[in-house]
């Protein structure tokens, strides 16, 4: 049995095809929508109730006679819903497949009031490596954004637990140029014999 949890409705035929190629190799597919999505009652919050309402759909298909063993499948926000309770799952589940979402995101995005400082200073962040190539004359363009939705859900720009603020304000962008923190991308440029 394959289990997975999303808040994304207009997915649904997506996940109608995943359930048709899942039974045609002899897997049960479940696909729960998260609660105040789809057809879920409750109220959609994002982050918020995933460990919980996961633990409690695997316990009850623990307890069903049909159900031998259970596998989860996620990638981005259905990885999230998996990892935040896969230290808690119960016996039948045997495995896990998360992708798009590693440890160290859920463990610094949501830890500790569940978002990382209002303003960074002197920040390094380091991309995993790609390779593109570029036509000649091609350009490059960087967009900044403090906002990621529904990725991560909507900051309100005040200090604390961001889904008990009741209000909101703008977040500014600053760009340094020039001085000890200016701001930079690096681009390493490789010749066509590298």
């Amino acid at each position: 049995m394959i289990l997975q949890r999303s808040p994304y409705v207009h997915l649904m035929d997506m996940y109608l095809l995943h359930g048709k190629n899942l039974a045609q190799r002899g897997f049960i597919y479940i696909l729960q929508f998260c609660r105040g999505t789809g057809q879920s009652e409750g109220e959609w919050e994002p982050n918020v109730n995933e460990r919980q309402d996961g633990l409690d759909t695997l316990n009850w298909l623990q307890n069903e006679p049909w159900v031998k063993n259970i596998g989860y499948w996620g990638n981005s926000y259905l990885a999230l819903t998996g990892w935040c309770m896969a230290d808690a799952v119960p016996s039948k589940v045997k495995g896990m497949y998360l992708s798009v979402y590693g440890t160290d995101r859920f463990t610094s995005a949501y830890s500790k009031g569940m978002f990382r400082h209002d303003v960074l200073t002197s920040w390094a962040m380091e991309m995993w490596d790609i390779a593109w190539r570029l036509q000649k004359g091609s350009r490059i363009r960087v967009d900044i954004s403090s906002s990621d939705f529904p990725q991560y859900s909507i900051h309100s720009n005040y200090a604390g637990i961001w889904s008990r603020q009741e209000k909101t304000r703008v977040a500014h962008q600053v760009i340094h140029c020039g001085g000890t923190y200016a701001s930079r991308l690096e681009i390493p440029v490789l010749d066509e014999g590298d």
